[in-house]
């Protein structure tokens, strides 16, 4: 699917599966968190919401994003960005070199290292993998990751649309969280990560003699009727066992399909079975003289 017939904002329906996206996300990625962080890193993803881009880009404080980290979804080439607060880059290190994950209180905050913005690639990588392991797609798209900076603006390849998803994830305890992390999904992803907003396929068109042919085979109920007759409700509280009920000549019977005659027959036996001889059909497309 081209950028062309990508929709350029995402729908409230869209919103609702991304929920339901970073819900099973959040599963895979706690499995990743335990191999990096040597212990368990509780997660708390936030409700997804439209924010424009711009806003993602300028930061409320020095602190807000210590490293962007780009990815791109193929096909297609679709943008998206992991930022990561400075206070979780550096607590998820010192987790990673064996810190005591018990330890609270503020921290001494620094400029990033090398090992920093390795760190946040890590994490990164292991956001990524955990939502494309959890789209339920025959062909899941691929992920690449891109270099960490520590200016989101100095990011190649930026989400494309003006309009993004947001989604952010609280790490750590609820007393003392670690820090925040925030996923950015370009709005064009709709179609790739969420499939029910592709253009549905045009309804295939079949003459009516296919559309006889595929039927021909289905089994239908035919009911028989021998004789109709009309009671007044008082006689038939009346009656009782032993009580018979006129049905005059049974010389002829109606095959019925649907509640609607369709055949008429003549009632008998054969081999000791109870049996209908087709005289004529009666239906819309039978004629009037062609006994059987």
């Amino acid at each position: 699917m081209s950028h062309e017939q990508l929709l350029s904002s995402p729908a409230r329906t869209d919103l609702g599966l991304v929920k339901d996206l970073f819900d099973a996300t959040m599963l895979r990625l706690k499995t990743s968190m335990v191999k990096r962080c040597g212990g368990d890193v509780p997660l708390r993803p936030e409700l997804p919401v439209v924010r424009p881009l711009e806003e993602l880009l300028q930061p409320i404080d020095d602190y807000a994003i210590g490293a962007a980290t780009p990815f791109t979804l193929t096909p297609g080439s679709l943008r998206g960005l992991v930022i990561l607060d400075v206070p979780l880059v550096q607590r998820l290190v010192g987790l990673f070199l064996g810190e005591d994950p018990e330890i609270t209180g503020p921290m001494a905050l620094r400029r990033l290292t090398r090992l920093d913005l390795q760190m946040a690639r890590w994490i990164c990588e292991d956001v990524v993998e955990a939502m494309l392991g959890a789209c339920s797609m025959a062909d899941v798209p691929q992920g690449q990751v891109g270099a960490p900076q520590s200016n989101p603006r100095s990011v190649r390849g930026l989400p494309q649309s003006p309009s993004v998803i947001e989604v952010e994830i609280e790490l750590g305890p609820e007393d003392m969280p670690y820090g925040r992390a925030t996923v950015v999904l370009p709005a064009q992803a709709a179609g790739v990560l969420w499939p029910e907003r592709r253009n549905p396929p045009a309804p295939r068109v079949s003459s009516p003699a296919q559309a006889v042919a595929r039927v021909k085979n289905l089994s239908v109920p035919v009911v028989v009727e021998l004789a109709r007759r009309r009671l007044p409700m008082s006689k038939l509280q009346q009656m009782q066992p032993g009580d018979l009920l006129e049905l005059g000549g049974l010389r002829e019977a109606t095959l019925q399909v649907g509640g609607k005659p369709l055949l008429l027959g003549e009632p008998g036996e054969q081999d000791g079975s109870r049996s209908i001889r087709i005289i004529r059909r009666i239906g819309p497309q039978g004629g009037r003289g062609t006994d059987r």
